[in-house]
């Protein structure tokens, strides 16, 4: 999608530009894209919203295309990690484990991903 819309992604490679979960870096993400974190990429103000703005219907049409793709993996993803925790989502709030904070992590990226398509949506007129 990143591509679609115009971003370098020439830096994302396997051992060069994405951490050993297949994120990009920190540093890929301020060199290449000017923003901190995946939270400034992404939302109805991201910057994934702002470059679909100034790309051509066809561009965006696509890149919702991809990102919905993405949504239902992040989707499917987090429901694998919930059959696959121990704990079963019952920790007290001041004690999560780990599997906890990463779901918290998960569905905050999974609603910005969310809020994005949106966003582009409405750029299309709501068509999808």
């Amino acid at each position: 999608m990143l591509r679609e819309l115009g971003f370098d992604t020439s830096r994302m490679q396997p051992g060069q530009g994405l951490d050993e979960r297949g994120f990009a870096t920190a540093q890929v993400m301020w060199q290449c894209w000017g923003v901190a974190n995946y939270t400034q990429m992404w939302g109805r103000d991201g910057k994934a919203v702002g470059k679909a703005a100034a790309a051509p219907s066809a561009k965006r049409q696509r890149a919702v295309g991809i990102l919905e793709k993405a949504i239902q993996f992040r989707k499917e993803d987090l429901k694998k990690n919930d059959r696959n925790r121990r704990c079963k989502g019952a920790c007290p709030e001041s004690r999560n484990c780990q599997h906890c904070r990463m779901r918290v992590s998960h569905e905050h990226m999974l609603t910005l991903m969310c809020a994005s398509k949106d966003a582009i949506q409405a750029l299309q007129g709501g068509a999808a």
